[in-house]
């Protein structure tokens, strides 16, 4: 092993890094959590970003302060996450499929009516952002575009949306 005999000083900072540290940033995740499954994910999560940072050419400036500062916010990550999922599930289990929509429910039905005469692209760009209720950047990555792309696709697919719910009002 390399950082044994002392010959990549950069990879020795950065083991050295995580036995000084790693302890100190579990303990403040799990102290937030109370979950040990949580603070060892949470913990890898801010070693992960050292190791970037650090392969990169940008670890001379971390110290406790940053390290302390990233858990906190891959916490934050987590928890959002986590409600966002748990948020899904409630909607699986209260909310009718496509197919269970009863035909009286206009507005429903005019929904998925509009959704239909989307391209395909921008249908599935409106439903991971506002049915799977994902962040912009999750459906930038499911889509496989850009951040900056998939915010105009789904400006054009609201406005599209829009259009053809008002299309429908007019032709009843």
């Amino acid at each position: 092993m390399l950082t044994s005999l002392g010959l990549d000083p950069a990879a020795d900072r950065l083991e050295a890094l995580f036995r000084r540290e790693s302890d100190a940033v579990f303990a403040f995740v799990y102290a937030r959590c109370g979950r040990r499954d949580v603070a060892e994910d949470v913990t890898a999560e801010v070693f992960y970003e050292v190791a970037r940072r650090h392969a990169e050419g940008r670890g001379d400036e971390i110290g406790a302060g940053w390290l302390i500062d990233v858990a906190r916010k891959r916490l934050v990550d987590h928890w959002r996450r986590a409600e966002r999922e748990r948020r899904r599930r409630e909607r699986l289990h209260h909310e009718p499929s496509r197919s269970e929509v009863p035909v009286g429910d206009a507005g429903i039905a005019a929904v998925i009516a509009a959704l239909d005469a989307l391209s395909e692209r921008q249908r599935a760009a409106m439903v991971l952002r506002y049915v799977e209720d994902r962040t912009v950047a999750e459906t930038a990555d499911s889509l496989v575009i850009s951040v900056e792309a998939c915010e105009s696709l789904l400006a054009r697919g609201r406005r599209s949306l829009l259009a053809a719910l008002e299309n429908q009002e007019v032709s009843e």
